[in-house]
């Protein structure tokens, strides 16, 4: 489902794509939980901190969304980190990650 209004959208449409949009945002599509120091790899809205703060080894993002480096930043405890996140590794922490589908 395409998330984005057209002008053709009748209120039931754009209602639905609305909650899509809502729900997606919520992890309403599923989440991993990431809790070692591997490389990931997926297709994430967010990453969510738990449970103490996060220090990122690295984020990749889809092409053209990131500039700059998010290597040994930290994202604190119950922050989010918003983007088209397609790869993740970690230092440290615990980040539940919010999924894009359901693929």
């Amino acid at each position: 489902m395409d998330f984005f209004p057209t002008q053709g959208d009748f209120p039931p449409q754009l209602e639905r794509k609305q909650t899509a949009a809502l729900a997606t945002g919520l992890g309403d599509v599923g989440v991993d939980v990431i809790e070692d120091a591997s490389p990931h790899t997926g297709d994430w809205l967010y990453v969510h901190a738990l449970g103490g703060d996060i220090i990122f080894t690295s984020v990749t993002m889809k092409p053209g969304r990131l500039t700059g480096s998010f290597a040994g930043k930290t994202l604190s405890n119950g922050d989010r980190l918003y983007g088209p996140i397609i790869g993740i590794q970690l230092a440290s922490g615990v980040g539940v990650m919010g999924r894009r589908s359901n693929t």
